[in-house]
């Protein structure tokens, strides 16, 4: 048997499929042109006319598109769009505030905020973001996490028309995206600490966390509403009860001092004392802190000073003496409490003004002296001698003791041609016309002396508080003074009375009197 005769006798159905297995099928892509193998295109028991690398390229591109279309569904519901036109009953008011007041309702309905930019901008939107501002010393670089932005385009115009009392509301929010967290303090919180500012802020914060406050709003939070209400108010003042212990103990206060100091805290508060007078120590009543940085309106140092003397008016402290420098605002205050008091300036204050006055070199721009109401009230008084020679009006005589004070202080300028020197006494401490000089320094403008002829208790008060307590400290914080004075200083001065009282202590005067006395002796 010849081979290939031998070879068709062994092919069976078996030997085909075999033969076909080994055999290379190949079929043509529609999607990529491409001529592979067949298997390619089986899916499962189907043959697809296209490869799976076509099939899986098409589904790819085909989930895309599906949410492409979602998203885009998604953001169209997102989206939101309105405008409104509303009546406004208070068009007094300028547009700007009125628009104000309409977004405050549409921030507290939407919980976004707006920044106001010639129209309001969502505070969140990439149009408001501004590079970051980093500090050139690397330990004062903060970590603040930046706000995170969208692409919202959020946008709110507001036209206001006067005329016809209405405001047209346009509102175009394209994305609403998630609303920036609120660390904001709250209203109550805001009211309590208003009305607790005489606590220190660590006091108020502890209260505040019994009281289930947000555990997002920290301590320096309620010190910067603390710090802010102290400031808005303008003033604050502390009694410190010795006016208690002295009515307990029968004890009339005759003579009150009060002076100002300054640089003691950091928000540049004025700090007044008001001390009373005892057996020739002086024991503080209170403390006035007084924000005085000349914004404030025409009289209003004045009105708060009457406010913190009225307090003591009212705890029935009439004294017969109060000693003060030349501070009209002070003296005006002390006037309208103590109507009756006799107002004396100190010694010492009246002396540094007329030094100070004295060695200056350069001739005053401006001179109100009057040498005719001068000469109509002593004639001695040379009309001639004056800077000038306007006209004057003429005011009323006083008393001997006036008139040879003046008469000594005149002689002295005429004979030594101090002309410019005598327009200034006269104007500033003999006149008895504005502001009544002379009976605010004069002690013989009274019938009675008073036993204080300066305010050095009261320097020598402050001279305490920042020699012994505040020498660490340049302007510190409105709390640490506070503290200071409270918790150091007044427990000393309660100490040293209580002493006085029971002679453990003898009072410095006492002590020099005994010295002379001894010496004369």
């Amino acid at each position: 048997m010849d081979p290939l005769t031998e070879a068709f006798q062994t092919i069976n159905d078996d030997n085909i499929i075999a033969i076909y297995k080994n055999i290379p099928v190949t079929k043509r892509c529609s999607g990529c042109k491409k001529t592979i193998d067949k298997t390619e295109f089986i899916v499962e028991e189907n043959i697809r006319s296209t490869c799976n690398t076509c099939r899986s390229k098409n589904n790819l591109h085909k989930n895309n598109q599906e949410n492409i279309e979602y998203n885009n569904q998604r953001k169209q519901k997102l989206q939101f769009e309105f405008t409104k036109i509303i009546n406004i009953p208070f068009s007094s008011e300028e547009p700007k505030k009125i628009a104000d007041i309409i977004i405050e309702n549409i921030q507290d309905s939407d919980d976004y905020k707006w920044k106001y930019v010639f129209i309001y901008i969502c505070a969140q939107s990439n149009a408001t973001q501004k590079n970051p501002r980093k500090h050139q010393d690397l330990t004062k670089q903060r970590d603040t996490p930046a706000r995170e932005r969208f692409a919202c385009k959020g946008v709110i115009k507001i036209d206001v028309k006067t005329r016809i009392h209405c405001a047209q509301i346009q509102i175009k929010h394209d994305e609403l995206h998630t609303v920036p967290s609120n660390f904001t303090v709250s209203d109550w919180v805001k009211n309590y600490i208003s009305e607790n500012l005489d606590l220190f802020p660590t006091v108020i914060y502890k209260q505040l966390v019994s009281k289930e406050l947000d555990i997002s709003i920290q301590q320096k939070q309620v010190y910067y509403w603390w710090s802010y209400y102290m400031t808005r108010n303008k003033s604050t003042w502390i009694l410190t009860g010795f006016h208690k212990e002295l009515q307990e103990k029968n004890i009339c206060i005759n003579e009150c001092g009060i002076d100002a100091t300054y640089n003691t805290n950091n928000l540049t508060f004025e700090l007044y004392v008001l001390l009373a007078e005892v057996n020739g120590s002086g024991y503080p009543l209170g403390y006035l802190f007084l924000d005085n940085n000349g914004n404030g309106i025409s009289g209003a140092r004045t009105n708060t000073i009457t406010k913190f003397l009225r307090e003591f008016q009212i705890r029935g402290i009439l004294p017969q003496f109060f000693l003060t420098d030349k501070d009209f605002a002070q003296i005006s205050a002390a006037q309208e409490v103590w109507p009756n008091t006799k107002i004396q300036l100190c010694h010492c204050h009246l002396r540094r003004a007329v030094e100070t006055k004295l060695k200056e070199t350069t001739l005053p721009k401006r001179d109100n002296y009057e040498p005719i109401a001068a000469n109509h009230e002593f004639s001695f008084i040379d009309i001639e001698f004056n800077p000038s020679n306007k006209a004057y009006k003429a005011t009323r005589i006083s008393g001997m003791i006036r008139k040879q004070a003046v008469f000594e202080m005149y002689t002295y300028c005429i004979n030594n041609s101090l002309v410019w020197v005598w327009s200034y006494m006269w104007r500033e401490w003999y006149i008895k016309d504005r502001w009544k000089s002379w009976n605010l320094w004069a002690r013989s403008a009274f019938n009675t002396l008073s036993i204080l002829k300066t305010t050095m208790i009261v320097e020598g008060h402050w001279k305490v508080l920042k020699r012994d307590y505040l020498y660490k400290f340049f302007r510190p914080r409105l709390d640490l003074l506070v503290y200071t004075l409270l918790e150091k200083l007044l427990p000393l001065q309660h100490r040293k009375f209580q002493q006085i009282l029971s002679g453990r202590e003898t009072l410095d005067w006492k002590k020099s009197l005994k010295s002379e006395w001894k010496k004369l002796a």
